[in-house]
C-alpha cells in the first residue's frame, strides 16, 4: 500500500487471513470499515465460503500535520517628475498556517465459515455484504442505474423477448450485481459488450476481473476493459490501473497500472472525472523511480496509438 493508502489482505490458514486497511487524510473511518468488510466479503467468496467474523480488530489510524509555508509579495510604484523619481514600495505577507489530519487505519482477522457450519450462526452472510457494498466502494460498478432508470447510453425500455429467451437490459445488469447475482449481471452485459456497448465492456471487465460469477480471467478482464477505454470510459482505465496495483490475477507491475492510470486520466472529460485518476496517479507514483514513471508515460503513449489495442 502507498501512502495515500489501500487495502491489503494476508492469508494465514485456510480458513483465517489478515486484512490491513488504511485510508489517506480525507478519508472517514467508517469508510475503511467498509472497504475491510467488503474486502472480506469478496475473499470470503473467492475461496468458497459463505460466511465470516471478525474475530479480533486493531486501531491503527496515524495523526499529523501539514505545514503550508507563509507568503509575501512586494508592490512597487516610481513616480517621476523632471530627472527626479522616488519609489514607493509595499510589502504585504500572510502567515503559515499547520493543518492537523487523522489518517484512519485498521487492521483486522477474519475467519471464514461454510454455510452448513453450525458455528456460523451468527457469522456475516459475505453475499450479502458484497452485494450491498460493492456499488459503494467498488468504481468499477458505480454506473448502476438512478431512480430506476438505465444510466445515459443503456438499452432502454422493457426487456425484448426473442425466440422465448428475454434479452436482458444494462440496467438488469447493474440490479443483479447490486445483489451479488454475477450470473445474471453476465448474462445481461456479455451480450451488450459484443454490441460495443462500453458500459457492459467495463461491467464485463471486472466480472472477470475479479472472478465474479466464474473464473477470474485477467485476459479477458484487460481485453474488454480497453476496450471500454478506447470508448472513453474512466472507469475501465482506472479498473486496469488497479487489477495491476493488486495482482488480481496478474503479477504486481506498478509501471503498467500507472499506464492505465494516466489514460483514465487522458478519457477524464471534466474535472470531477478527473479526481480519481489524479488520485491513483500520485499514489502509484510513490513506489516508482523516475525512470519507470518515464517507461509508463512512454507505454501509455504507444499504447493510446495504436488505438489500445497494443498496450505493453
Amino acid at each position: 500500500m502507498g501512502f495515500m493508502g489501500g487495502v491489503q489482505a494476508t492469508p494465514l490458514t485456510a480458513d483465517t487471513e489478515m486484512i490491513d486497511a488504511r485510508g489517506n487524510g480525507f478519508t472517514d473511518a467508517s469508510r475503511v470499515q467498509q472497504f475491510v468488510l467488503l474486502k472480506a466479503s469478496q475473499d470470503c467468496l473467492t475461496r468458497g465460503f459463505a460466511k465470516f467474523v471478525i474475530t479480533a480488530d486493531k486501531d491503527t489510524s496515524r495523526t499529523g500535520t501539514i505545514e503550508l509555508p507563509g507568503e509575501s509579495y512586494s508592490n512597487s510604484t516610481v513616480n517621476g517628475f523632471g530627472n527626479m523619481a522616488t519609489i514607493n514600495t509595499t510589502t504585504y505577507s500572510t502567515p503559515g498556517s499547520v493543518i492537523p489530519f487523522v489518517k484512519p487505519g485498521s487492521v483486522v482477522m477474519v475467519k471464514f465459515f461454510k454455510a452448513d457450519d453450525p458455528r456460523s450462526a451468527d457469522a456475516l452472510d459475505a453475499q450479502q455484504i458484497a452485494g450491498n457494498l460493492a456499488p459503494i466502494l467498488d468504481p468499477a460498478v458505480a454506473a448502476a442505474a438512478v431512480d430506476g432508470a438505465p444510466p445515459m447510453g443503456a438499452p432502454v425500455g422493457n426487456p425484448h423477448v426473442i425466440a422465448n429467451k428475454v434479452e436482458l437490459t444494462f440496467a438488469d445488469g447493474s440490479a443483479a450485481y447490486k445483489k451479488a447475482d454475477y450470473q445474471t449481471a453476465l448474462s445481461a452485459w456479455k451480450p451488450l459488450a459484443e454490441q460495443g456497448n462500453g458500459m457492459a465492456e467495463n461491467g464485463l471487465g471486472v466480472l472477470y476481473e475479479y472472478g465474479y460469477g466464474g473464473t477470474q480471467d485477467s485476459h479477458a478482464a484487460e481485453q474488454w476493459l480497453s476496450k471500454a477505454l478506447a470508448q472513453g470510459s474512466v472507469q475501465a482505465g482506472d479498473n486496469l490501473g488497479w487489477m495491476y496495483e493488486q495482482g488480481l490475477g496478474v503479477k504486481k507491475d506498478g509501471v503498467r497500472a500507472y499506464m492505465w492510470y494516466s489514460l483514465a486520466g487522458d478519457a477524464a472529460g471534466g474535472a470531477e472525472d478527473a479526481k480519481t485518476p489524479a488520485g491513483n496517479l500520485e499514489r502509484i507514483s510513490a513506489t516508482l523511480s523516475q525512470s519507470e514513471i518515464a517507461r509508463a508515460k512512454a507505454l501509455a503513449a504507444a499504447c493510446q496509438k495504436s488505438g489500445f489495442v497494443s498496450c505493453g
